[in-house]
């Protein structure tokens, strides 16, 4: 595990100082010339211009903030995938929760275990199940959308989903 926190932090060093450095001196970009090009031939394509300012527009529906919302849920399912593989390699990642574990056993207070159980209940499929309802009442009466009770069922079925999916993945 140390290896990978190393491996990480170096990475991230010599990316800052590349960047630094490329900041500095822009023309000593070996790929400036391809970037500038590429980005004269997607210029030269309307649909391809259209949809990305659609995709940076912050007011539009599909916007920036939905195109925020889809990175995010990449970059977590990649974080989600390499702990899966790290957890199914029975890798240092394990010994890591075993510890945490301990350390959190040796000094849990009985505040500190009513507040982890209130947050385990509210993200039991009962409290989802609840929060969804009370958002889907109180948009169903104050916006008089049907719209929102049709959204949420299909946030509520994709995230049964994925649940069980992750629960599968790391058994």
């Amino acid at each position: 595990m140390i290896e990978l926190v190393i491996v990480a932090v170096l990475s991230s060093a010599v990316g800052v100082i590349w960047s630094i450095a490329f900041l500095a001196f822009p023309r000593a970009d070996p790929a400036r010339a391809v970037s500038m090009e590429i980005g004269a031939k997607l210029g030269e394509r309307r649909e391809i211009r259209r949809f990305l300012r659609a995709r940076l527009d912050p007011a539009a529906t599909t916007g920036l903030v939905l195109t925020f919302a889809l990175a995010g849920v990449v970059v977590a399912g990649v974080v989600l995938g390499v702990f899966a593989a790290m957890i199914r390699s029975n890798s240092n990642v394990v010994n890591v929760d075993i510890e945490v574990t301990r350390w959190a056993a040796t000094h849990a207070t009985s505040t500190s275990l009513a507040v982890f159980g209130w947050l385990t209940r509210a993200g039991s499929t009962a409290g989802v199940l609840a929060a969804a309802a009370i958002t889907g009442i109180y948009a169903a009466r104050t916006r008089r959308l049907r719209s929102v009770l049709l959204f949420l069922l299909i946030v509520l079925g994709g995230q049964a989903v994925l649940s069980n999916l992750i629960k599968l993945a790391v058994e």
